[in-house]
């Protein structure tokens, strides 16, 4: 049996469409006849399907020449549409671009008469008024055809590539599509309470299933439905199923279009002292001499990681200073491996320092190494090239690059193979870490775009989307870890002041503070008169949602019993044990903060439809925001006035200036791939700078009510003197 061959990091699996080929889901009565319906899907378009129609879901069926359509979601020159009967919806704006992926959504509320169509989660149609009559065609759905007039397969073919499809017999709201387009994993499907209409008040609205009628992910293997309806799932026409690894293409045999990476700062520079470990996944497409993945120098280098020619391969060689070593072992072409150059310098006997060279997580070759190091400040380090003596570029790389880790430690093999696969959230260890698989390109331990620049010109280059292989959000292989274990420990002393005293919930003070500050923030770009429409019904889902669950109103439950102090955090879809520690180790001033600060931040992600890892984080996260003295000061300044939705989430525009967001959103969200996070990261600033809140104000409104309650329930030993100073053990 021949070795089976590893893969970075991220990889998944998804369906690739060419020519005339497509997918069928069958004719299952369970995926027609709809009042009500959503459709949701994960595409990615060719260059050739952005100048075309497309098809992502089509159920229509040629009757006596004529054709009639259940319902079609289809691209049309990059405008997303939809069509039922006769009748043809879309938005002018063009939102579909090519090589990228993005979420495509069409829902329509029979009772509300309203269709909506969203891309990436936002809006981008709502027609009011419209009324569809419920029909069954005996035609099966397609994903990447349509049909003619004998109900077979024609052009406008889709050909790209499908990662997901979901069909719903009931209209998601706006906050829902816009969780599902970030959600991955188990929770990829989940149903929020925030559903569009009220059954116990509307009963022609409730449905038979509150769960997807459709809903197939191609990342796992083999695809399954797991909507729990027995609905076919064939790829038609030889469709085939691909693995997919986004990363970063170098194009280094075209020396006039060859690009490289490079990024200059202290740290990235090493002394005959210095520990450290460079650690990343490549893919080498040529059989050539001196193909450089990192270096740092000119002529002379600090350090360097490079591929040199083995008949049908290639050999890694990586050098520290004057020290060099091999990987002995050919490396084929077309397949991704891991290195991990680590260099262990040992202070009191400095000769028996070594330097370490591992592939795909096995040590390679090792030597002992403690030459001296021309240390050259002010020089880059460059990815996918080296210079040479007078600082020209050369050498370039051939085939992608994923990541690349910078550490200022040395890791043994039990240590890079942790990091094989995961990435750590927050640690100082961790100086750099170049992420290569989204766009564009960036470091995410600093939170800095990489630059990338030309030959010959030297000059920065604009990369286009052709260089980039994506993929969508997904939660393989994606977990993140910490090497640190934070704990609070002490009793902390602070001032004891009085907090403001806060309207009453869901009061019409209440209503009317919320409403004048997030009116600021949504009047550019919506009418007063639609906005307050829009409030008023969100105002009171808000309200519905919390008196029918009294949990939510308890917001943290504490709990003393057996020498042990317990905080439960009531989140939206479940309780969450945030913190568990010895009875009077911690004032109560620091646990009232704690559950505030856990609340503040765990209760927007779950305003946002997001299922955070609450257990085990409380404590990190707390000691973030307190850490930093803008955050912190505005985390007192959020105490001081009335508690509303627009300067709740405003706080989080501080998280992002200090650039702590990230780090935060990372830790509360382990579950998500890295794309995923970058997409909520963008949403976060979107909702930040007052772009995105209209669809999730009931979800909004619920956190900042909480915020309120839980100042009620202070107890008077902590006050707008603000959170404690804390240690960490």
């Amino acid at each position: 049996m021949s070795n089976l061959p590893i893969y970075p990091r991220w990889a998944s699996s998804t369906v690739q469409l060419q020519n005339n080929q497509y997918i069928s889901f069958g004719d299952n009565s369970n995926i027609g006849g709809f009042s009500s319906f959503t459709l949701e899907a994960w595409v990615c378009l060719s260059h050739t399907d952005i100048q075309n129609t497309v098809y992502v879901f089509d159920k229509s069926y040629y009757v006596d020449n004529q054709q009639q359509t259940e319902y079609s979601l289809y691209i049309d020159k990059g405008i997303l549409k939809f069509k039922k009967d006769n009748h043809t919806f879309y938005s002018d704006f063009n939102p579909i671009k090519e090589y990228k992926w993005q979420y495509v959504a069409a829902t329509f509320d029979k009772i509300k008469g309203i269709l909506s169509l969203y891309c990436d989660g936002i809006l981008l149609l709502e027609e009011f008024g419209i009324s569809f009559t419920p029909k069954t065609l005996p035609a099966d759905l397609w994903t990447g055809a349509t049909r003619n007039s004998s109900n077979q397969p024609i052009n406008s073919f889709y050909k790209g590539l499908i990662r997901s499809v979901m069909v719903w017999n009931i209209c998601r709201s706006g906050a829902e599509i816009m969780s599902d387009s970030m959600n991955t994993g188990t929770d990829f499907f989940h149903i929020s309470d925030l559903t569009s209409t009220d059954p116990s008040t509307n009963p022609d609205y409730v449905c038979t299933r509150v769960s997807p009628v459709l809903a197939v992910d191609f990342a796992t293997l083999p695809p399954i439905d797991i909507s729990g309806v027995p609905n076919s799932i064939s790829l038609m026409n030889g469709a085939l199923y691909i693995f997919y690894i986004p990363s970063t293409s170098f194009d280094g045999h075209n020396t006039n279009q060859a690009k490289y990476i490079s990024a200059n700062t202290k740290a990235y520079h090493i002394y005959r002292e210095t520990s450290f470990t460079i650690d990343g996944w490549f893919l080498s497409t040529q059989n050539t001499d001196k193909q450089t993945i990192i270096s740092c120098g000119n002529g002379e280098q600090e350090y360097i990681v490079k591929l040199a020619s083995m008949n049908d391969g290639n050999v890694l060689i990586a050098s520290r200073g004057s020290d060099s070593l091999s990987s002995n072992k050919k490396l084929k072409l077309n397949t991704y491996y891991h290195f991990a150059l680590s260099y262990n310098y040992i202070e009191d006997t400095p000769e028996k320092s070594t330097l370490s060279l591992f592939v795909n997580g096995n040590l390679c070759s090792l030597i002992f190494a403690n030459s001296e190091i021309n240390t050259q400040i002010g020089v880059d380090l460059v990815i996918g090239a080296a210079n040479n003596s007078v600082g020209r570029t050369g050498d370039y790389f051939y085939g992608n690059i994923q990541n690349i880790n910078f550490w200022n430690i040395s890791h043994d093999e039990a240590q890079v193979r942790q990091w094989m696969y995961n990435q750590a959230i927050d640690d100082d260890a961790l100086i750099s870490a170049f992420d290569l698989s989204v766009y564009p390109a960036v470091d995410t331990a600093n939170q800095v775009p990489l630059n990338f620049y030309a030959h010959f010109t030297e000059q920065q280059l604009p990369v286009s989307p052709d260089d980039i292989i994506w993929d969508a959000p997904m939660p393989i292989n994606a977990t993140y870890l910490s090497q640190k274990k934070v704990e609070i420990t002490g009793n902390e002393q602070t001032i004891i002041t009085e907090m403001k005293v806060q309207p009453e919930i869901f009061s019409e003070e209440h209503k009317q503070a919320i409403y004048k500050g997030v009116k600021k923030w949504i009047g550019p770009v919506m009418s007063t008169e639609s906005f307050k429409l829009k409030f008023d019904i969100a105002f009171e889902q808000a309200k519905q949602i919390m008196d029918k669950d009294p949990r939510l109103k308890k917001v943290i439950t504490r709990i003393d019993q057996n020498g042990i102090t317990k905080l439960i955090y009531h989140g939206r879809h479940k309780d969450h044990l945030i913190l568990s520690t010895t009875t009077g180790l911690l004032s109560d001033c620091t646990l009232w903060w704690i559950g505030f600060v856990t609340h503040l931040t765990v209760g927007f992600l779950e305003a946002l439809g997001l299922f955070p890892s609450v257990e085990g984080t409380a404590e990190k996260v707390y000691l973030k925001i307190v850490g930093n003295n803008a955050a912190r000061t505005a985390l007192v300044d959020l105490t001081k006035g009335t508690i509303t939705v627009d300067n709740s989430i405003g706080f989080f525009g501080v998280l992002n200036s200090q650039k702590i967001l990230w780090t935060i959103v990372k830790i509360l969200l382990a579950a998500l791939g890295w794309w995923a996070l970058a997409k909520v990261i963008a949403i976060i600033i979107g909702i930040v700078t007052g772009l995105e809140v209209a669809a999730l104000l009931a979800g909004f409104i619920i956190w900042a009510a909480q915020l309120i309650l839980l100042t009620l329930n202070y107890n008077g030993s902590c006050g707008s003197s603000g959170p404690p100073p804390t240690k960490i053990k």
